[in-house]
């Protein structure tokens, strides 16, 4: 819960581990309201990339069609619910602060920018995603190829060393 205007200052952690002191005095401006816009970013990339790395470990055995179908539906996922249900609660807390508990007297801050910017973030991690995945199966195809080609291979010699030898009666 963010408390704000309570004459203590309080510390909240960042992503990157350090901590980020907030003034329990002022109005929700400025480098306050930076702080809050720009908290949130790397937890949400971070939380994107987890997520893509269980769908790619989840996604491994599933049939191509099926790969890029749950893929598709976890971008939507991450897009839609995850991203976009995070800044439109933090444009609701916005409004409040900034209304001062007053919220219908402040325009709701646009966050265009930030969902345009995640979307392209969502976007290039899925592409990155199935790109690898892709080179996994064709690096496995070729594995099966060459373990099929050695099968062959023995097959023809025991079949040449039974003509040569006359070891099959």
């Amino acid at each position: 819960m963010l408390y704000f205007n309570t004459g203590k200052d309080y510390e909240i952690m960042g992503a990157d581990g350090h901590g980020i002191i907030i003034p329990g005095r002022g109005e929700f401006r400025g480098k306050i309201q930076d702080t809050f816009w720009n908290f949130m970013e790397p937890i949400l990339e971070n939380e994107i990339v987890a997520v893509l790395q269980q769908a790619q470990e989840d996604v491994k055995t599933f049939r191509r069609g099926l790969r890029r179908k749950h893929l598709d539906e976890t971008r939507y996922l991450l897009q839609e619910k995850l991203v976009r249900g995070v800044f439109d609660d933090m444009v609701t807390v916005d409004q409040n602060l900034r209304g001062k508990g007053s919220p219908k007297k402040v325009l709701l801050r646009n966050i265009e920018d930030k969902l345009e910017k995640f979307d392209k973030f969502v976007v290039g991690q899925i592409k990155a995603t199935k790109k690898l995945l892709n080179r996994v199966e064709r690096g496995n195809m070729i594995k099966y190829f060459l373990f099929f080609l050695l099968g062959v291979i023995v097959m023809f010699a025991v079949f040449a060393a039974d003509q040569y030898f006359g070891l099959g009666g």
